[in-house]
């Protein structure tokens, strides 16, 4: 649910996409979903490294891999905490070149978090034209709260609306499951309602009256012409 703050928050992003010159709302909710995906790789990365060092063990779980990725990039640095400060044009290139491709072969690699996301990923575009949109949408988005404590809204009736309505809150797991899409028609349930219609003799009787009100119309016309 959106609403205050982070609602601005949002609201603030997408005018960065419109005013970069990506006007298309798919577009603009693709590289969204695949930016904030990639944030939340780096923080399950993250909640594993601290995991490992509490209980000093070495790190079961290795989202993103030890060593170089195939253009000779370090994995390492194409988390999200790592790109995300630096200079735009060095995060266009590692984005483009190295974070996209490493989205689409995160099924193969086995370091995704199951085969929905492989699904969702593989084929990842990356599409924001310029390094300026690039480092300003992180920054955005970096600012927008992914913690259930921050986006449940206790005591708003949005909690309980029915995915019917115009809004309505999703379940984190929910998204999750489905790859981080945040396409409201991915959510939303439609209901059609049955529509009446009436009898074609009913039609037919209500056209019969019409063209003798039209022929008692003309025939008073022409009487006002002589």
């Amino acid at each position: 649910m959106l609403t205050g703050d982070l609602k601005s928050k949002i609201d603030q992003i997408w005018n960065a996409f419109w005013s970069g010159g990506i006007a298309n709302p798919i577009e603009v909710i693709e590289q969204i979903t695949y930016l904030l995906f990639l944030r939340r790789l780096d923080d399950l990365h993250t909640l594993e490294e601290n995991k490992a060092v509490r209980l000093g063990t070495p790190l079961q779980r290795r989202i993103f891999p030890e060593g170089l990725d195939p253009r000779g990039r370090p994995y390492e640095a194409l988390r999200w905490s790592r790109f995300k400060n630096q200079a735009p044009a060095d995060m266009f290139t590692v984005v483009g070149e190295h974070v996209f491709p490493f989205l689409r072969t995160l099924g193969a690699s086995g370091a995704s978090e199951g085969s929905t996301y492989a699904h969702h990923m593989k084929d990842a575009r990356f599409t924001i034209p310029t390094p300026a949109l690039l480092a300003k949408v992180v920054d955005l988005l970096d600012a927008v709260p992914l913690e259930d404590r921050d986006t449940k809204g206790e005591g708003s009736p949005e909690l309980t609306r029915s995915r019917t309505a115009q809004s309505f809150c999703v379940p984190k797991a929910d998204i999750a499951a489905n790859g981080y899409d945040l396409s409201l028609n991915r959510y939303k349930e439609v209901v059609h309602e049955p529509v009446q219609h009436r009898a074609p003799a009913e039609i037919l009787a209500e056209l019969v009256r019409l063209e003798d009100e039209i022929a008692r119309g003309m025939r008073a016309l022409e009487g006002l012409l002589k």
